[in-house]
């Protein structure tokens, strides 16, 4: 017996014990597959692949990131309190409000230039708070933010907030608004998505609306809207509300119009799925409606074929598309992002790599539209997080928006073709690589914030992966 034999005996041996246990988690997750899930015909492959070649890891890479047995148990229930709320009455886009009218709005390049708007409007409050936000914000601001609704609690108002992660930040703090009579939530509360919650379904929704005339919506570009439109957001709230505590709160009246602005909210998530998609359709609307140009941010670049088609086609037709897109939070991110832009930029869509880190998806259409706090346009953004829009037609805001992104260009570098072809072999590598990094993008929070020079600059032309 040679010093080889013995380990190949042992591996052998190994193999034929574990064999029965391979065999049982691959016909599970066959059968999860083919029975039980509803996935487009390359998700399947490539899930049913991992799991045939790496049989343990793959089936448990599948529960984290791919399963959606638990949205379509749990979140097919959730859609009975939207329908409750009114909130899928639109019957062009499944998940949206129909369109309000009698708005006043206002624009918000960053959050910090509308805080003190809202501290105020949360001060003048005389019957209610809500926030609903994916975490508490750190330093001054959150412990401002906190202060306030305690300070709103003990007058008797109803503050409620509903925090999106499924751990909380701020536990303290969180205890000093329930002891001053806040109503505080978590939007998972169940067991049952212990480990998935933390991967997936995150809700993305950030917004707040005072006595039911006032809101806010958006992570770090903000719209301030009054009339009607709070009306329906203070409505997505209470929905919201009702499924994470379990209280079934009244809405109050709808608020009297107070300008002239039309607004729609489009909500969009994991309970969405097996329909029509609203944020997609939400974008679509808007692209269909173009007749000059089309401007974009977006925090990274993931191929969604039916959003792609429409972008082309009007850039085909002579419609000026120009997306600019943050560097990303990690690695795979950037380099995803340029293999994306290609196709692209074939189609005469100019494609644009900020210089600093952002989250927004903002778009803005002949200066006469504009959408604001929109879900990333890739089809898993969509159906795994919960996000929700406001699609505003007013040509004072979008001339805002539009001001805002072209500031953005401005300070960052372009694309060409010819850059992507000149890549070199290890870049070809690691674009390949990244394609599969995207399907396990946990989407973590970007910080606002200058990009290092370990892999970003001002200078246009080290602004490229390669």
């Amino acid at each position: 017996m040679t010093y080889l034999t013995r380990p190949i005996i042992f591996i052998g041996q190994t193999f034929w014990t574990v064999l029965p246990l391979v065999v049982v988690t691959d016909l599970a997750a066959i059968y999860l597959l083919i029975f039980r899930e509803k996935m487009d015909p390359r998700s399947f492959a490539f899930w049913i692949s991992l799991i045939i070649a790496l049989p343990f890891l793959g089936f448990a890479l599948y529960l984290l990131y791919g399963c959606t047995l638990y949205s379509a148990s749990i979140f097919g229930r959730k859609l009975g309190k939207d329908r409750e709320m009114r909130l899928l009455d639109d019957p062009r886009i499944r998940g949206a409000d129909i369109p309000t009218y009698g708005n006043d709005v206002r624009f918000y390049g960053s959050a910090l230039s509308g805080y003190g708007d809202i501290t105020e409007d949360i001060g003048s409050a005389a019957e209610s708070v809500h926030l609903e936000i994916y975490s508490l914000p750190e330093g001054k601001d959150g412990a401002g933010l906190v202060d306030a609704l305690c300070s709103k609690a003990r007058e008797g108002l109803d503050v409620r907030m509903l925090i999106g992660r499924n751990v909380p930040l701020g536990l303290m703090d969180l205890r000093r608004m329930k002891e001053a009579g806040a109503e505080v939530s978590t939007f998972h509360r169940r067991l049952k998505p212990l480990f998935t919650v933390s991967l997936r379904f995150k809700n993305r929704r950030v917004l707040a609306v005072i006595d039911g005339k006032i809101s806010y919506a958006g992570e770090q570009s903000v719209i301030r809207a009054e009339g009607p439109a709070a009306s329906r957001l203070e409505a997505r709230f209470l929905a919201d509300w009702s499924f994470a505590a379990g209280k079934h709160v009244p809405p109050a009246e709808q608020a009297e119009g107070c300008g002239d602005t039309k607004v729609q909210i489009v909500s969009s998530g994991p309970d969405s799925e097996g329909g029509p998609n609203p944020a997609l359709f939400g974008y679509v609307e808007m692209m269909k409606s173009a007749e000059s140009s089309i401007t974009l941010s977006e925090p990274y670049l993931v191929p969604d074929e039916d959003i792609y088609s429409f972008l082309k086609l009007a850039a085909f037709s002579g419609i000026d598309v120009r997306i600019v897109v943050s560097p990303g939070n990690f690695w795979y991110q950037k380099w995803n992002t340029a293999s994306a832009a290609s196709s692209l930029l074939d189609s005469g869509i100019r494609v644009f790599f900020a210089n600093s880190r952002f989250r927004d998806s903002l778009m803005a259409v002949d200066g006469r539209k504009s959408g604001i706090s929109l879900a990333p346009f890739n089809g898993r953004a969509m159906l795994h997080d919960f996000h929700t829009s406001v699609l505003v037609e007013s040509e004072e805001m979008s001339a805002e928006v539009e001001k805002h992104l072209g500031k953005l260009i401005e300070s960052s570098a372009e694309l060409h073709i010819e850059d992507y072809r000149r890549r070199t072999v290890l870049s070809r590598v690691k674009i390949a690589f990244s394609r599969i990094m995207m399907l396990f993008n946990r989407g973590r929070a970007c910080q606002i914030q200058a990009c290092s020079g370990t892999y970003w600059t001002r200078y246009p032309a080290s602004c490229w992966p390669w």
